[in-house]
C-alpha cells in the first residue's frame, strides 16, 4: 500500500545548523541520488514536488522532507521502493555526490538564471549579508536555550529512578520488535524552527506508543530503546530534539 510521509532532514537547532540530508540512502550500492544544484527561485523545490506527485500517482511510496526555514519548499523527495532520492544540494545543506554516475548525479538548475538577474546584484549582495546577520542571532539565541534546558537536564537526572527508564525502554521494545520491517536506518526531524509550524505528526499519521513520563525521563527512555534496537540489528528512524540534536525525541519503526 503506497504512504506519504513528511519529515525535516535538516533544522536550525542549539548545535547551529544540523543537516542529515546527505543520508537518506544509506546502502550506495542500492541507491541512486539526484543531486540539484542552484539557487533561490531555479525551481529546484517545483520539480521535486512535481517528480513527487507523479510517481506517487503511479503507486509508490513518497518520502517528502521539507525546507526547515521554509516549509512552503521541499529539500528532498525519496521514491521508497526505488530508493531513489532528488535532493537539495544547495547550501546551507550542502550534497556533495560520492560515485558520479554510479550513485549520484548532478542535475545544475543554475544554468536557467538569465542574465537579467545582474541589474539587482547590490540588492541581493545586501539580502544575503541581512540574512546571515538574523541567522547569526537566531544561533546565539538557540545556543544558549540549550545550555539552560542541560542544566536543567542534569538537575532532573538527579531524580529519575534508571531502574525504571530501563524498564519502561524494555517493554516499549517488546512492544515494537515485531513491527521493525527490513530497511534502513535514518536520523531526521519532525520539528524546525520556522514562523510557519508544520505538525508533521498528525500528516505522517504514525501508530503511536506512547508511555508516562515528563521529557527528560523520555530523553533517557529514547535513548536506552535506541541502544535495545541497535544490539538486535533492527532499522529504525531516529528523530531528534530540536533544542539539543544530541538527544532523541522519537523512534519510529
Amino acid at each position: 500500500m503506497k504512504t506519504k510521509n513528511y519529515f525535516f532532514a535538516s533544522a536550525n537547532t542549539g548545535d547551529g545548523f544540523v543537516s542529515h540530508l546527505d543520508r537518506l540512502n544509506s546502502d550506495l550500492q542500492q541507491s541512486f541520488t539526484y543531486i540539484i544544484k542552484g539557487g533561490p527561485g531555479t525551481g529546484k523545490s517545483t520539480m521535486m514536488q512535481k517528480i513527487a506527485q507523479h510517481f506517487y500517482d503511479k503507486g509508490y511510496s513518497i518520502e517528502q522532507f521539507y525546507c526547515s526555514t521554509d516549509p512552503k519548499s521541499l529539500d528532498a523527495v525519496r521514491i521508497v521502493e526505488k530508493n531513489v532520492s532528488i535532493v537539495d544540494g544547495t547550501a546551507p545543506h550542502i550534497v556533495e555526490p560520492k560515485l558520479v554516475g554510479l550513485t549520484h548525479k548532478i542535475i545544475d538548475n543554475g544554468s536557467f538564471i538569465g542574465t537579467g538577474i545582474l541589474k539587482d546584484v547590490e540588492e541581493i549582495i545586501k539580502l544575503s549579508k541581512q540574512k546571515k546577520i538574523c541567522f547569526d542571532m537566531l544561533y546565539k539565541n538557540l545556543a544558549a536555550a540549550k545550555n539552560l534546558d542541560d542544566i536543567n537536564f542534569e538537575i532532573a537526572k538527579e531524580n529519575i529512578d534508571v531502574g525504571i527508564v530501563r524498564k519502561k525502554a524494555k517493554n516499549l521494545f517488546s512492544k515494537t520488535k515485531q513491527l521493525a520491517p527490513n530497511g534502513e536506518s535514518k536520523t531526521l526531524f519532525l520539528q524546525a524552527i520556522n514562523d510557519e509550524p508544520l505538525n508533521l505528526e498528525k500528516q505522517n499519521k504514525f501508530k503511536v506508543i506512547a508511555f508516562s513520563g515528563d521529557r527528560y525521563e523520555s530523553f533517557l527512555v529514547l535513548g536506552c530503546l535506541e541502544k535495545i534496537l541497535q544490539t538486535h540489528n533492527l532499522p529504525f528512524v531516529k528523530i531528534l530534539d530540536i533544542l539539543n540534536p544530541q538527544r532523541t525525541n522519537a523512534i519510529l519503526i
